[in-house]
């Protein structure tokens, strides 16, 4: 039986690290640049000396608290407690930097019920809508700010409760092309 260790991505398994992020998680080209600006947060899940699993993150582009960029247990290892236990590494060394909350972008189904599950509440939920469509507020769930990403006018709408909101519904409503929630988690300081 192979020992499990959860522990900082030392530089010699980045090429690993690289692998698992091109295979799982599309979209973070910029898995290398990350690792050795935040090595402290570029953390793995190891079976003996084979990384299962990675989660990693910086600092937010837009307040004082620190972004997940990507978390995963690669299959077969996956769906057995280790992301929660993945997940809880991470946050114990984003908060050991200080840092007091963590935030992030979810993708749907399994993925917001994992979050929820780890102690994140669901803060917002953003509606990308190809610039130059117009869109009405919904009644119960109004825009409460328009950004800018990319060709697509990005609609943030406040969550109170996550449970009551029709992800699709509202994305169908406001003519959007996606729709992602965000996550955020108070942190224990050590």
């Amino acid at each position: 039986m192979h020992n499990e260790t959860i522990q900082v991505i030392p530089p010699t398994d980045y090429s690993a690290l690289a692998t698992i992020v091109a295979e799982y998680l599309t979209g973070t080209e910029n898995i290398l640049e990350i690792a050795k600006k935040c090595p402290g947060t570029t953390v793995g899940y190891y079976l003996g000396s084979e990384l299962i699993g990675t989660a990693y993150g910086f600092p937010s582009e837009f307040d004082d608290g620190f972004s997940l960029d990507g978390i995963v247990v690669v299959e077969p290892y996956n769906a057995a407690g280790r992301g929660g236990k993945l997940l809880a590494f991470f946050e114990q060394q984003v908060a050991a930097l200080g840092y007091s909350e963590i935030s992030l972008g979810s993708a749907d189904g399994y993925v917001e019920r994992f979050y929820l599950k780890n102690g994140y509440r669901a803060t917002e939920l953003k509606i990308l809508v190809p610039r130059g469509i117009s869109w009405e507020n919904h009644p119960a769930f109004p825009v409460a700010e328009v950004q800018t990403q990319g060709e697509y006018t990005k609609l943030v709408l406040r969550v109170d409760d996550y449970f009551a909101m029709d992800k699709d519904a509202l994305t169908c409503h406001y003519h959007g092309e996606d729709s992602f929630f965000i996550f955020v988690k108070e942190l224990q300081q050590p």
